[in-house]
């Protein structure tokens, strides 16, 4: 009789294995959040190659009509005196062209014909008629042609907005983004960006005296057409005004569009704890630490963000990181903080 022999067959428990490409995706670093839902439309037509800052420019109606109105009035003048300069050097232009395929021109006449003199000194003029020309066409033509033409010229924003008291305004930095490397927001990698050219273009005292229009400079330009378009969102109810109060906002690879709700750090601060802000600023800046005035500010930012508002649970957790931020530097931050005002152990009122 055969001998039935059972092995015991070797069974692996079973195992929920993950792809070795799977990434978890974690929370975006500090101050950064995702964007609410209403702000995605609007989102989706922006440039990701771009960092943008939206506001709410609440200047007076007549006086966004002046600042335009004198805008307005350089360009036409501009633009007049490129009409006379064409209407006086076409002629002359077109004379040369005539004369280069041979035909005889009452322009000037050969070099064997006049003198020496009188040959440098038309070489001289007319050099000097074309590199005025060059400068025309290089520097001043584009001011009235960016201005007048294009969905995106000021004058179709102002055709399509017109005046308001309250208006959206939209800016988009210039070319150093194009330096920003791949996860600049990070949080150690982006304190040099956020000091250099974030901060200094949101700050309140600036976004108060400007309206947009003037907020223009060597960091930031106003992307019109995205402003054109924030109020087409507004017209139709797909938005509020509210939602394009004071926020920067950049694109990440690995979390997409996020934001810096910039205007809930100012909604929060009341008016008595300015002072203390500014001392705490002008202190850390004369000894060397201005950094950490923006790390401080971003970490108040943070915990303010959050569901529920600014507690007393989120006050001690903003003070412990900011003792534990200036240790890493140096810096007794129970001193500090007790130097410029904030010796009631909170930062509700000096800092958030």
């Amino acid at each position: 009789m055969a001998k039935n022999t059972s092995s015991k067959s070797k069974v692996k428990p079973r195992t929920s294995t993950t792809p070795a490409d799977t990434k978890v995706k974690l929370s975006p670093p500090s101050p950064w959040s995702t964007p609410p839902p209403a702000l995605r439309p609007f989102l989706e037509s922006l440039n990701p190659k771009h960092v943008y800052i939206t506001h709410i420019d609440q200047h007076p109606k007549g006086h966004k009509k002046r600042v335009f109105a004198m805008t307005a009035a350089l360009n036409v003048a501009i633009a007049t005196l490129l009409v006379w300069r064409a209407t006086v050097a076409l002629p002359w232009y077109i004379s040369i062209l005539f004369a280069m395929w041979g035909h005889e021109i009452e322009t000037g006449a050969s070099a064997p014909q006049i003198g020496s003199n009188t040959f440098i000194n038309e070489t001289v003029s007319r050099t000097g008629n074309f590199f005025f020309d060059f400068m025309l066409a290089r520097f001043l033509v584009p001011w009235p042609l960016d201005f007048l033409v294009g969905y995106s010229s000021p004058t179709a924003w102002r055709l399509e907005v017109g005046f308001r008291d309250k208006e959206v305004g939209v800016r988009k930095s210039r070319k150093w983004d194009e330096q920003l490397a791949k996860g600049w927001i990070a949080e150690d990698a982006n304190a040099a960006i956020c000091k250099e050219r974030i901060m200094p273009a949101i700050e309140r005292q600036w976004i108060r005296a400007k309206t947009s229009y003037l907020m223009m400079d060597k960091s930031w330009d106003l992307d019109f057409a995205a402003m054109i378009r924030a109020h087409n969102l507004l017209k139709t109810g797909s938005n509020r005004l509210q939602d394009f109060e004071k926020t920067v906002i950049v694109y990440s690879e690995d979390f997409g569009w996020l934001v810096w709700e910039v205007w809930k750090l100012d909604e929060g601060a009341q008016d008595e704890g300015r002072p203390k802000i500014l001392t705490f600023k002008e202190k850390l800046t004369e000894m060397g630490k201005e950094d950490l005035f923006y790390r401080w500010v971003e970490i108040v930012q943070f915990e303010t963000s959050q569901p529920g508002g600014f507690t007393k649970e989120r006050q001690a957790k903003a003070m412990q990181e900011a003792r534990e931020l200036f240790e890493k530097q140096g810096v007794d931050f129970d001193k500090f903080w007790e130097k410029v005002g904030g010796s009631d152990g909170s930062v509700e009122n000096g800092g958030a």
